[in-house]
């Protein structure tokens, strides 16, 4: 199988494990890429790019603020249309870029560069629906942040060694001083490296 949207090289995993044969290539990509899925669910978004020749449509319900109304979005670099519907199950209509933002704004000026998370209508209210603002372009990472493909590596590493482990026990060292425990939970240099990434909500939620 090939590895869709991973966030490691099958080459540099197999370095990392010591290996230099294609025997276990295949359970090698299902790893990398079950770890890939795992992060972008830890953090709330998604690392890959999904491509500039080849706009996504998607769809997201805006919310009233007091800096007027937003629209949570995932990672967005460009923005080619933007419409609204004002009806449930209505028809979109396009609208202006003169009247909305991406933001945060200063995001693409980060290291490494990140994408835009939300929309914002400052001076404009319209109805708002579920799933009533359309946008067209281009999401995700332009590339890859490389905390990310560091804390694939490490758990990707440590779920390819727990097939040899038995029962599913790790050898790794807990936090009371035990040799032993499960390996139930990211690596904690794992968390660390991905906690920078994570989008949460006021109320602690993962968006």
């Amino acid at each position: 199988m090939a590895i869709t949207n991973g966030y490691c090289d099958l080459g540099v995993f197999q370095g990392e494990l010591g290996v230099d044969d294609s025997v276990d290539n295949a359970r090698l990509e299902r790893v990398i890429e079950t770890v890939s899925r795992a992060i972008d669910e830890y953090t709330g978004q998604f690392f890959y790019d999904t491509g500039a020749d080849d706009d996504q449509t998607r769809y997201y319900t805006a919310r009233p603020t007091r800096r007027g109304i937003v629209v949570p979005t995932d990672p967005v670099q460009t923005v080619t249309t933007l419409s609204v519907a004002t009806t449930d199950g209505g028809g979109y209509s396009e609208r202006a870029s003169s009247t909305w933002v991406l933001e945060p704004r200063n995001n693409p000026s980060e290291s490494p560069a990140r994408p835009y998370e939300a929309v914002r209508f400052p001076r404009i209210t319209f109805q708002m629906v579920p799933d009533g603002v359309e946008i067209v372009g281009r999401f995700g990472w332009a590339a890859i942040p490389p905390q990310v493909t560091e804390a694939c590596l490490i758990q990707a590493s440590r779920i390819q060694k727990r097939k040899d482990a038995p029962f599913g026990i790790a050898d790794i060292p807990s936090l009371d001083g035990g040799g032993m425990r499960l390996s139930a939970r990211l690596d904690p240099d794992v968390e660390l490296l991905l906690k920078p990434f994570r989008r949460v909500s006021l109320l602690g939620m993962v968006l």
